[in-house]
This record gives structure tokens, C-alpha cells and sequence, in this order.
């Protein structure tokens, strides 16, 4: 089967021939903040200030192209490609991070459902350029730093595109009445247990482990919660006001997404997914609108 190990062979020798400091930017930018807690924190503002819908589409094609990558890579138990060639030599740092299977690529899948959706959902120029960059080399850093193949890179592009294309389907379609939304989030809520659970079965047996199992619950759940009592309304506010507010909101998720991992290590981490996302979708809506915004307006 074709791997794409070539292309690996000539980035090792150009990693060989560069500074440090560029194989250092490539740990950077493959750090596993850029994967998971980054994104976190812009579906948080984007649900809470700017746009729900924009934010939905977001958080469902990011959370469900990871946990079906989750998925896949459990199920398909591909090498990574130090054993399938051991002419391979990664990055030690690298390698030591990495987990011993290999398709498809989790940094690349993180990348393109969120960075890369916010290339195309936003049309600030800024925005965009910072997206498209982002987007790009962070997969670009896997297979530099020689922890993934290109074929590791593609099956995660089809993944994402596969489920940004039913998204973007049927999010809009559940939308038209509140019968259709809610049995459609009842789907959304099995197909993500089904996975969790399946993941759980095919690997070592630690569904608890899974943290995008735990976010995909929260972030379903507490849509549930949400849009039953609470039905939260984005305000209309400048855009520093909505900066100011969103600061003790990421803090909470900050301590939510971490703490559990600390305290619990692995099985920690699905509980910190969990708590994270019913913290975006459901409490801090719900704080908002209970204590600070009135009719779209900041109360004193």
C-alpha cells in the first residue's frame, strides 16, 4: 500500500541540514494546545459572541472529524513509519510524544476542522491568512518532524471534508422546526456514543480516555439543555466588550479542560472534554443571559 514514505526520506534530510530552531518551531506548532485547547476556545467566543450557527458547524465538524479519526486509527492500527521503514528517523521528541498508531493524523484533522474552517467561514483577511497558515503547516510539521506519512494526511482531509459536507447539511435542515432539531441532536448524541464506546472496545478498553468522546457528549447535551431552558441569543455588542466578557468564560474552560487530566491523568481527560463543552454550550450561555446581558445590552 502506498504510504508516501519517499516525500519522508527527503524532509529528513532537509530537517538534518536545518537549524534547530526550525525543528523547534515544528514542536511548537505541533503541540497538543494548538490540537485541542486553541479550538476549544474559539468555538467558545464564536457560540458566545459571534455567531451560534457559524459556531455549531464549528464545533460538530471538529468534534466528530477527530473522534471518527479516533475511530479509524484504532481500527486500522496503522504503523508509524519509523516501523515501516526503520530508515526512518523522527524527530526523538517527536517520536517519544507520538502514539504507535499512525492513520490518520490527529494534528492534521485538528487543523482543517478548525483552522481551516475558519478560513472559510470568516472573510477577514487577517483572520483568513493566519487560518491558511496555520492550516498548512501544522500537518506539514507531522511529516517534517517524520511522525506521519502523506497518506496519514489524506485520509484525515477526506474525513473532515466528508463530515463538513453532511454538516453543513444537516445542521441547516434541523434548524426548521424544534421536533426535527431535537430528534436530529438525539442522532448526533448515538452516533457519538456508538463511537466512543466502539473506540473504547477496539483499543485497550478505556472509553474514559477518549476526549473527544467526553466533548462530543458535553457539547450535545448541553445544546440539548441549552436550547430547551435557556435559549441563549448572541448579543449585539462591540467587539472589545465582547472580548472583555469572554475572559472569565475561557478561564473556567482552561481549569475545566486541564484540571481532570491533572488530577485523573488519562481517564481525566474525557471528563475535562465533557465539562469544557457543557460549560460553552449551556452554563456560561446561561450566565450571560441570567446575569450580565439584557436585550443585548451589558448590564451594570
Amino acid at each position: 500500500m502506498w504510504t508516501g514514505l519517499e516525500l519522508l526520506f527527503v524532509l529528513q534530510d532537509l530537517r538534518n541540514s536545518m537549524p534547530d530552531l526550525v525543528t523547534d518551531f515544528m514542536r511548537t506548532i505541533s503541540m497538543a494546545q494548538f490540537q485541542y485547547f486553541v479550538p476549544v476556545l474559539l468555538i467558545a467566543f464564536l457560540f458566545w459572541f459571534m455567531n451560534r450557527k457559524d459556531a455549531e458547524f464549528f464545533m460538530f465538524t471538529y468534534g466528530l472529524s477527530l473522534l471518527v479519526s479516533y475511530f479509524v486509527k484504532d481500527l486500522v492500527k496503522q504503523p508509524r513509519p519509523w516501523d515501516l521503514d526503520p530508515s526512518i528517523e523522527p524527530d526523538p521528541y517527536s517520536k517519544a510524544h507520538a502514539e504507535n498508531k499512525s492513520l490518520p493524523s490527529g494534528h492534521t484533522t485538528a487543523a482543517l476542522a478548525s483552522f481551516g474552517l475558519l478560513a472559510v467561514i470568516y472573510k477577514n483577511p487577517i483572520v483568513r491568512i493566519v487560518c491558511i497558515i496555520l492550516t498548512l503547516i501544522i500537518p506539514f510539521s507531522r511529516m517534517y518532524l517524520g511522525v506521519h506519512t502523506p497518506l496519514d494526511l489524506i485520509v484525515s482531509v477526506v474525513i473532515v471534508l466528508v463530515l463538513a459536507y453532511l454538516n453543513n447539511k444537516i445542521l441547516p435542515w434541523s434548524h426548521e422546526n424544534e421536533k426535527r432539531r431535537f430528534y436530529t441532536l438525539l442522532g448526533y448524541l448515538a452516533v457519538i456514543v456508538i463511537l466512543t464506546i466502539g473506540t473504547g472496545l477496539i483499543s485497550n478498553g478505556h472509553i474514559y480516555s477518549n476526549k473527544m468522546g467526553g466533548f462530543c457528549l458535553g457539547m450535545v447535551i448541553g445544546l440539548i439543555l441549552e436550547e430547551h431552558f435557556v435559549k441563549y441569543e448572541t448579543p449585539e455588542l462591540p467587539l472589545e466588550r465582547k472580548a472583555i466578557l469572554s475572559i472569565p468564560g475561557l478561564v473556567v474552560i482552561g481549569i475545566l479542560f486541564f484540571a481532570p487530566f491533572m488530577l485523573m491523568k488519562s481517564d481525566g481527560v474525557f471528563l475535562g472534554g465533557f465539562l469544557s463543552m457543557m460549560f460553552v454550550t449551556l452554563i456560561y450561555p446561561w450566565i450571560l443571559k441570567r446575569y450580565v446581558i439584557r436585550d443585548g445590552a451589558v448590564s451594570e
